[in-house]
C-alpha cells in the first residue's frame, strides 16, 4: 500500500511514518522505481509502536523489543512503574500497561489498535503520539505563497514583453482588458508548463530559489516532468483555484490553515518541500527582483507614449508618429506618406476610410529642407444652415502627440504635453496658445447659430438662424 493509504489506515501524519522508518521501526519493500510499498504487517509494526509511544515508551525501549533484546513485559512493567509516579493523567496509560500484561501480550502478537481504542474510550488526549515523533515538514505558508507569486510575476512580464515586440507595440486603451485578461491566461499556462521543467532540472523555481525553497520526491530525487505537471497542475487548483477572483481566495485562505496545521497538502503527496535557510537577504532578494521586473516593464510600456520619429520629422514622419497613436487609441484616422486622409487599414482586410472636406480640412504644411515646421487645420463656414461641424478633438490630440512629442527630451515623461492636451479636452471653446518642447501650440474658436456640445464635440445649426464659425488650429516649430 502506499503512504497516504498507510496514513489513512494507521490514522498517523506522513511525517511521523517518516520518522519511524528513519528510526528503523519500520522498513518497508521498495518498489523498482523507488517508492515505498507497505504491508499489513508494516501496518501492524505501525500500530505497535503508535500504542508503545502514545504510553510514554521511548524509541530505544521499542527497538530492543523489536529486536527482542528486551521484554515488552519488563519494559512495560518499568514503564508501568515510572507513569505510577506521574500526574492523574499518566494514571490512565499505567493502568493499560497492566491491562495488556494481564492479557499477556508479547510484542509480536500485541494489537495495537484494540489498545488504542480503548485507550481513546477512556481518555480521547491520551492516543497522541509525541510531538517529537515527526519528521520536520516546511511549513512556511506566506514563503511559499510569495514564491508562487513571483514566479506568475516572472511569467506574466516576460509575455508582456515578448508580445509587445511581437506586435511592434503595447495594447491600446481599447484593447488593455483584453490584453490583460490573455496575459493572465498566457502567464498560468506557461507555469503549468515550465515549471515541471523546471522542478525537473534544478528541483526548484526562480521564487522559490530565492527563498530558499526546493522540491523532491520522496524518494530524495528530482521530481520527473510527469510528476512534477501533477505537482504544479494540483497546486494552481487546489492552492490558488487557478487565480479565479474570489474563489482563489477562498481556497488560499483554506490552504494557509492547512498549512500551519501541519497537514499533508494536496499536491504533495508524492513530493516533499524543504527550506534551506530563512536568512533575511532572500525577502529582500526578492523584493529586488520583483523592483527590477516592474523597472524593466517601465520603459517597454513608456515608449508606447513615444512617437516611433523623434526629433526633426519630416511630412511622412509625422504620418507615421500620427497613425501610431491612432492605433494606440484605437481610432478610426489615418494619413498617408503625404499627410493627407487616406484608407485605415485593418486585421480583416478591410478598410476605414478617413475623408477630407469642409468638415474634416486636411492639414497644410510648412516644411524647410524636408523638416516640418508648421502645420495648420482650419474650417470657416459662414451661411451653412445644413451641415453639423465637429471641433475634431481627437485629431488635434493625436497631432499633438506626434509632432510636440517627437521633440520631448525626456521620453519617459510626457506630462507638458499631457497638460496642453488636458486644456484642449476641458475647454474645447477657449482660445489656447502654449509652447511645449519647442513648438508653439494654438487654437482659435469663434461660432454663432450653434447649439454647441462640448461633450460631443459637434455644432449643430440652430434652426432660423444663419450660423458661422471659424476653428483654426497650428503647431510651429520655434527652437
Amino acid at each position: 500500500m502506499t503512504i497516504k493509504e498507510m496514513e489513512e489506515r494507521s490514522g498517523l501524519q506522513r511525517a511521523n511514518i517518516r520518522f519511524y522508518e528513519q528510526e528503523g521501526l519500520l522498513a518497508p519493500q521498495r518498489l523498482n522505481n523507488g517508492y515505498r510499498d507497505y504491508s499489513d504487517n508494516d501496518l501492524q509494526q505501525l500500530h505497535r509502536i503508535h500504542l508503545l509511544r502514545t504510553l510514554g515508551l521511548s524509541l530505544d525501549e521499542i527497538r530492543a523489543a523489536q529486536k527482542g533484546e528486551a521484554s515488552l513485559d519488563s519494559l512495560l512493567a518499568q514503564h508501568a512503574h515510572a507513569l505510577e509516579q506521574q500526574a492523574a493523567q499518566s494514571q490512565q496509560r499505567a493502568q493499560l500497561c497492566r491491562r495488556i500484561r494481564q492479557d499477556g501480550a508479547q510484542y509480536e502478537t500485541l494489537d495495537g489498535r484494540r489498545w488504542l481504542d480503548t485507550l481513546a474510550e477512556d481518555e480521547p488526549a491520551a492516543a497522541a503520539v509525541p510531538p517529537t515523533d515527526a519528521c520536520h515538514k516546511v511549513t512556511a505558508p506566506w514563503r511559499r505563497l510569495f514564491a508562487r507569486y513571483f514566479d506568475l510575476f516572472l511569467y506574466s512580464s516576460l509575455w508582456i514583453m515578448l508580445g509587445t515586440v511581437l506586435i511592434g507595440q503595447a495594447p491600446s486603451t481599447q484593447t488593455a482588458g483584453a490584453w490583460n485578461g490573455l496575459s493572465s491566461l498566457i502567464s498560468v499556462g506557461a507555469m503549468l508548463l515550465v515549471e515541471p521543467l523546471l522542478l525537473r532540472v534544478w528541483g526548484t523555481t526562480p521564487g522559490k530559489w530565492l527563498l530558499g525553497l526546493s522540491v523532491r520526491s520522496n524518494t530524495g530525487s528530482k521530481l520527473s516532468y510527469g510528476e512534477g505537471l501533477y505537482r504544479t497542475a494540483q497546486a494552481l487548483w487546489h492552492g490558488a483555484a487557478f487565480f479565479i477572483p474570489i474563489f482563489s481566495l477562498f481556497r488560499g485562505y483554506q490552504r494557509y490553515y492547512d498549512c500551519t496545521e501541519g497537514k499533508t497538502l494536496a499536491w504533495e503527496w508524492d513530493s516533499e518541500l524543504t527550506l534551506k535557510d530563512e536568512k533575511p537577504w532572500r525577502i529582500a532578494a526578492c523584493l529586488g527582483a520583483v523592483i527590477a521586473q516592474g523597472l524593466l516593464l517601465i520603459p517597454l510600456t513608456a515608449a508606447q507614449a513615444n512617437p516611433p520619429h523623434r526629433g526633426d520629422i519630416t511630412v511622412a514622419e509625422f504620418a507615421e508618429n500620427y497613425n501610431h497613436f491612432s492605433d494606440y487609441y484605437d481610432f478610426d484616422l489615418w494619413l498617408n506618406e503625404k499627410g493627407r486622409w487616406a484608407q485605415k487599414p485593418r486585421p480583416d482586410g478591410s478598410y476605414v476610410i478617413s475623408t477630407g472636406g469642409v468638415d474634416t480640412p486636411h492639414f497644410i504644411y510648412s516644411e524647410k529642407d524636408g523638416v516640418l515646421m508648421s502645420l495648420t487645420a482650419s474650417t470657416e463656414v459662414k451661411g451653412d444652415t445644413g451641415n453639423w461641424i465637429s471641433l475634431h478633438h481627437n485629431r488635434r490630440i493625436l497631432a499633438i502627440l506626434a509632432f510636440a512629442q517627437a521633440y520631448d527630451p525626456t521620453p519617459l515623461n510626457n506630462d507638458e504635453v499631457v497638460a496642453v492636451i488636458r486644456k484642449l479636452q476641458e475647454h474645447p471653446l477657449t482660445a489656447l496658445d502654449e509652447t511645449v518642447h519647442g513648438v508653439r501650440i494654438t487654437w482659435e474658436f469663434s461660432a454663432t447659430g450653434y447649439h454647441i456640445s462640448e461633450r460631443d464635440g459637434l455644432l449643430v445649426p440652430i434652426e432660423g438662424q444663419t450660423p458661422s464659425c471659424s476653428m483654426v488650429f497650428t503647431m510651429e516649430k520655434v527652437s
